[in-house]
């Protein structure tokens, strides 16, 4: 139809109408690909969502407790405890 309306208008007027006719194309899928991206961008959020729930609902488990120390204060531990065991098989 866009063919046969150009025959009847003028040269000038058929370039303009072409110009729109690609600029009109050009918004469409410009518009589409937008589209696309946020559907795309929803949905990585919603997976990554998804797995924090996951993370959130499992409950953590406490094994022990324990200190964080440094070499030395490691060290002085390790002595304190040999002589507290060491007290001990000298008591039995």
């Amino acid at each position: 139809m866009v063919k046969q309306v150009t025959k009847i208008l003028s040269p000038s007027t058929q370039c303009n109408l072409q110009k729109y006719v690609q600029k009109l194309s050009k918004a469409g899928h410009i518009a589409i690909s937008i589209g696309f991206l946020q559907r795309d961008r929803i949905q990585f959020l919603t997976r990554i969502n998804e797995e924090a729930k996951i993370q959130r609902s499992a409950e953590a488990d406490m094994l022990g407790k324990a200190k964080v120390m440094g070499y030395n204060k490691l060290e002085e531990a390790r002595t304190k405890r040999g002589k507290k065991e060491a007290a001990k098989a000298a008591k039995r």
